[in-house]
């Protein structure tokens, strides 16, 4: 499972979070050290009075070619991850990063710490007090993109995915169509994500094929492009 840590720069408990998960054996993405021998963004790295900004220079201050860049980083790495660990306390970037994750569909787990309490909280429904209790747990959810075949009754059968695959893989392409013409600069990274839903659908359709050939018979080419 890949894993993207969201959290401050200030969290003490950050580097120790990153580095249990790694020792359980997930992929994490660590804000901090993005790369090997690369730092992360800091708005000192812009501006060192940047504590002064009023709204206008932080909002100038987004469209800098460094903000710019940590922002593609980060980014990036969220659409790449699995789940999300969220590790107080923490600032607003962090909180957005974990909203998103949300409204992505995919799973949050939260590091709570002793500050004051929040009710929407609720949202995250994995929260733990302890580092342990935490890799724990990501290190027991199921990867997003396991389907269960055991049985006909408790999961998808074949004719069943191939509907799915039929229904979804349309719109997959017409999305990595749009992506080619995007006004934007993250253009580049909307394709390449649209061009890998289609290839996660394609393989949707080979493994169905696999588990029932009648069922896809001559019309196993649905699943093509």
């Amino acid at each position: 499972m890949k894993i993207y840590v969201a959290s401050s720069w200030r969290n003490t408990r950050q580097p120790e979070v990153v580095r249990s998960l790694r020792d359980a054996g997930l992929e994490v993405y660590d804000f901090r050290n993005p790369r090997p021998g690369e730092d992360g963004v800091r708005w000192s790295d812009i501006d060192g009075w940047w504590r002064e900004w009023d709204a206008s220079g932080f909002n100038a201050a987004l469209e800098h070619p460094l903000a710019d860049a940590g922002f593609r980083s980060d980014f990036e790495a969220m659409l790449w991850a699995d789940a999300c660990v969220l590790v107080l306390p923490c600032g607003r970037s962090a909180h957005l990063e974990a909203g998103w994750f949300i409204g992505a569909g995919k799973p949050v787990f939260a590091l709570l710490d002793d500050g004051v309490p929040e009710l929407m909280y609720k949202l995250i429904r994995n929260r733990f007090a302890s580092i342990e209790l935490l890799v724990t747990a990501v290190c027991s959810a199921a990867p997003p993109d396991r389907v269960s075949v055991e049985s006909e009754t408790h999961g998808p059968t074949a004719a069943e995915l191939r509907d799915a695959v039929r229904a979804i893989l349309p719109a997959a392409r017409r999305l990595r169509q749009r992506a080619l013409h995007w006004p934007s600069p993250m253009a580049p990274t909307y394709f390449r994500n649209a061009s890998e839903v289609c290839d996660h659908l394609n393989r949707a359709a080979a493994a169905a094929a696999l588990l029932d050939r009648s069922a896809f018979g001559k019309d196993a080419d649905a699943g093509t492009g």
